[in-house]
């Protein structure tokens, strides 16, 4: 969407997939340091382009994962969000502590998502989402741009260092993240230490099989947040060449054809309702026979540096089952 014309002075893009680029007055420098920084700031990445306040007072946020985590990290002021892991209920596990006691949780019906009218009562000025959603146009995009400034976050892919730098670098908000990064590098070359030896040979699949049954098939992973997270620590990720749609990193396998995951040692699997059990391809698999089966929390399945922190501590203690 375009800029009015009174940004143009510190429009801001993010061209392609990460480079930075101030253009008009303000990035040949001839902006006078004393005059005031304009109200809102143009950012584009990855083909999405919008136009949002530099300094929002009412943030509200989609789906409370991923999405949340970027306004936390860009310290917004987040006056409500919705808990697509836990609905009606405040978010947990990587935000604990992170989320004022006067914050609303969105809640819509179970098993829905909010509603645009839900979202616009609590007045924002910013209403932060993924990128696929808005892609999606999951929450009736055109009613709430009509109303607030929409900036939608690429959140969930396994490049997700370069997308948080890139996207907070865009909005002038670099500074949080970078302390939660360090401690994460730190997490990661201890964790990888510490499993070397149990991980050493040993191949790993993450797959999702909530509504398999149903489905008939099986969603492998091979290029997402979550398996790049894996190979942080060591993890020999199946799968990883495999070529794979990039929107999705994965491919579907069908039931009978579940030996594609035979050669496993450990099976981690995002299950929300346990309809595997009964497929007897599925109970045949080596790892699941040995016992070598662990859950995936799909609380951590997109994110940034502090999911990708969480994350490390249920793959490690996953792993344990390998000793």
């Amino acid at each position: 969407m375009p800029a009015p014309p009174h940004t143009r002075r510190s429009f801001l893009r993010l061209a392609g997939a990460g480079a930075l680029v101030a253009v008009g007055a303000a990035a040949c420098g001839s902006r006078d340091a004393s005059a005031p920084a304009a109200e809102t700031v143009d950012v584009g990445y990855l083909g999405l382009d919008f136009t949002v306040p530099r300094e929002p007072k009412r943030v509200v946020v989609m789906e409370g994962r991923g999405d949340l985590e970027f306004a936390l990290l860009a310290g917004y002021p987040v006056m409500a969000t919705a808990n697509a892991y836990a609905q009606g209920k405040r978010p947990s596990g990587q935000f604990a502590g992170k989320l004022g006691d006067d914050v609303a949780v969105l809640s819509p019906a179970a098993g829905a998502r909010p509603k645009a009218e839900e979202v616009l009562v609590h007045a924002p000025d910013l209403v932060v989402m993924r990128a696929n959603a808005y892609r999606g146009d999951w929450y009736n995009n055109a009613q709430l741009s009509g109303a607030t400034a929409i900036l939608a976050v690429e959140v969930n892919r396994p490049q997700w260092r370069e997308d948080m730098n890139a996207q907070l670098a865009a909005v002038g908000r670099t500074a949080n993240a970078h302390r939660y990064v360090a401690d994460y590098d730190a997490k990661v070359a201890t964790t990888k230490r510490d499993l070397a030896a149990v991980l050493a040979g040993k191949r790993i699949a993450m797959v999702t099989t909530t509504g398999s049954k149903a489905r008939g098939t099986v969603l492998v992973w091979a290029q997402t947040f979550g398996t790049a997270i894996g190979r942080e620590i060591g993890m020999d990720v199946m799968f990883g060449d495999r070529q794979v749609d990039p929107a999705k990193g994965s491919f579907e396998a069908s039931l009978e054809n579940l030996d594609v995951l035979a050669g496993a040692d450990l099976i981690l699997h995002q299950d929300t309702d346990g309809s595997i059990a009964d497929v007897q391809t599925w109970r045949t698999l080596p790892a699941v026979q040995a016992g070598r089966v662990a859950k995936l929390n799909p609380q951590y399945n997109n994110g940034l540096v502090l999911t990708a922190s969480a994350l490390v501590d249920d793959l490690a203690a996953a792993a344990q089952s390998l000793r």
